[in-house]
């Protein structure tokens, strides 16, 4: 005589343990449902450029005095007309990158006021240190959509 098997024993027979159907382990409606509603969010937040910035342009370039390239230098875009700056560091070759926030880079297109500064806490040659601390005159440069490069020297040539 056989004996009679419910649905529930008879699933849970061929169920691995993290889809039992018992109530006592994830139940895959469950699991389906939270991996749809992560891959929703991931895609509709993630991508830098569809969130609600002003158009932005690329920014790179090198920062040099005397013909050598500057480390640990802050370059700071500012909008002449107003709006969020953009900010990068010079590494050890004296290129930067700007970034307008952590997850999106450039700077807002349009004319911007750039400024230099001395990274904090950093040890850079005595001569770039007081050429930066005293750049009284502003670079301007016009930010346009796409790839810009803008480098700066020092001397002011």
């Amino acid at each position: 005589m056989e004996r009679a098997v419910s649905p529930v024993q008879a699933v849970s027979a061929n169920c691995p343990p993290a889809f039992h159907p018992s109530g006592r382990a994830a139940r895959p409606d469950v699991a389906v449902s939270a991996v749809a509603l992560i891959a929703c969010l991931l895609a509709a937040g993630c991508d830098s450029r569809t969130a609600n910035y002003p158009p932005l342009g690329d920014v790179a370039g090198l920062v040099t005095e005397g013909g050598r390239p500057v480390a640990n230098v802050m370059v700071v875009f500012q909008p002449v007309a107003g709006g969020r700056a953009s900010t990068g560091t010079t590494d050890a070759s004296g290129r930067y990158t700007l970034d307008y926030t952590d997850v999106a880079r450039g700077a807002m297109v349009g004319e911007h006021a750039v400024s230099l500064a001395a990274v904090v806490g950093t040890t850079s040659p005595k001569a770039t240190l007081g050429a930066v601390e005293g750049l009284e005159k502003r670079f301007l440069f016009t930010v346009k959509a796409g790839k810009n490069t803008f480098d700066l020297d020092l001397d002011g040539k």
